[in-house]
């Protein structure tokens, strides 16, 4: 789902939409927000006002409005997700994984703190099993494009790539990611398939598009030619 490196953005999703945002002046719209607030606060608001100033390019505003809410609302799952996402994104992966663990623990059918947290859990040494458990759990909840790029990018690293390679293909099928394609290139690899791997990664590294793993699928090319 940047997540770090991660697929899809998978980490962009707030919980609640920012309606007034949509006028092109989130900063705007934060103030109007963060207005409304003072005079009736609500979890709605807080989540509203947090997305717009994430539109507004003040994601550390946006966290900061999100850490002060939760720390007289502890248990406000949405905007625990919602800075779980933001603190991904700024690199704080153990805030994250704090936050995340707590949402699981309370809410383990919430797919997409499951997908994240898995995905987060990947990342890191010694977390392989703990990460496969989660990915499958979330994909067999909610089975989707990003959910089979994480389960099939944990197997794929876990020496599983016959498993991997169906449920990346999956996951690309929902969109033209680069970081995907790489994925599903190095699944693909690993079966022997490698005229299909590079192929692959041509239009992936030709894409302007920015993601994590550009080296690393640079190299992958240079390898397979």
């Amino acid at each position: 789902h940047v997540r770090p490196a991660g697929p899809r953005n998978r980490y962009r999703r707030l919980v609640q939409t920012c309606p007034l945002a949509s006028t092109g002046k989130p900063e705007d719209a934060a103030r109007a927000y963060a207005s409304a607030r003072a005079e009736a606060p609500s979890a709605m608001l807080v989540l509203r006002e947090a997305d717009a100033w994430r539109l507004a390019g003040k994601p550390d505003q946006a966290a900061t409005l999100l850490r002060g809410w939760l720390g007289t609302h502890p248990e406000d799952d949405a905007a625990q997700l919602a800075l779980s996402q933001l603190d991904l994104e700024a690199g704080r992966t153990e805030d994250a994984a704090r936050g995340l663990e707590a949402l699981v623990a309370r809410q383990p059918g919430d797919a997409v703190a499951l997908n994240n947290l898995a995905w987060l859990r990947g990342e890191q040494p010694g977390q392989g099993a703990r990460a496969l458990a989660l990915a499958q759990r979330a994909y067999f909840l909610s089975p989707n494009s990003d959910t089979a790029d994480t389960l099939g990018w944990i197997l794929a690293r876990s020496d599983q790539a016959a498993l991997a390679v169906p449920l990346l293909r999956l996951a690309l099928a929902g969109g033209s990611d680069p970081g995907t394609s790489f994925r599903l290139a190095t699944a693909l690899r690993a079966t022997g398939a490698r005229a299909e791997a590079l192929a692959l990664l041509g239009p992936a590294l030709a894409s302007p598009a920015p993601f994590g793993e550009r080296a690393a699928a640079e190299q992958l090319a240079r390898e397979l030619r």
